[in-house]
């Protein structure tokens, strides 16, 4: 079993990606941190033919915003490869993701607080080949992501529509380069 959260890391206070992986009867197998300065989290886990493929969020060294981010590691929890998806907002989270029937990954979240964002990462982890954004309402957030029979993708997610009512979102997007094909 893998699993992905957040760890405190004292005496500074900041959060950093917390990876555990157990056996079958649920004992610890390893534990790994990652992160640097700053609030570094992880929220979704995908188990690929080479390792785990990590989705969450984390200070990106070269901006210093909070950054939507990708972590590749092998079986053993070393890291293989990160990726930062550098948008304009200052602080991105992703909370769902697929791997693609091309081998590529497709991550769903949100940028700002106020778009809700996918977007494509190459295979090989070493550039995003496509990302969009979707405002809807004052907020929203993209919670998961699946490839659809026709090789689309669907992501699923909220939107506040004003400061009291939060709904449901759904849209499909075009696997090519993220074009809403329909939203909900």
């Amino acid at each position: 079993y893998i699993l992905v959260g957040r760890k405190l890391i004292l005496p500074n206070g900041d959060l950093n990606i917390y990876v555990i992986k157990a056996d079958a009867n649920g004992d610890l197998v390893w534990e790994k941190n990652f992160g640097g300065s700053g609030d570094d989290e992880g929220w979704s886990v995908e188990e690929l033919s080479d390792g785990y493929l990590i989705g969450g969020n984390a200070i990106n060294p070269n901006t210093g915003s909070s950054d939507i981010y990708a972590l590749k590691l092998d079986f053993d929890g070393n890291q293989v490869w990160d990726y930062y998806f550098d948008l304009p907002a200052t602080f991105e989270q992703s909370f769902g993701m697929t791997l693609a029937s091309d081998g590529a990954y497709v991550l769903a979240g949100h940028s700002g607080f106020s778009q809700i964002f996918v977007g494509k990462l190459s295979a090989d982890g070493s550039s995003d080949l496509w990302t969009q954004t979707f405002s809807q309402g004052v907020g929203g957030q993209g919670n998961d992501v699946v490839e659809t029979d026709d090789g689309n993708y669907v992501i699923g997610g909220i939107v506040e529509t004003d400061a009291t009512n939060i709904d449901l979102f759904i849209a499909k997007v075009n696997a090519t380069d993220g074009a809403p094909i329909w939203t909900h």
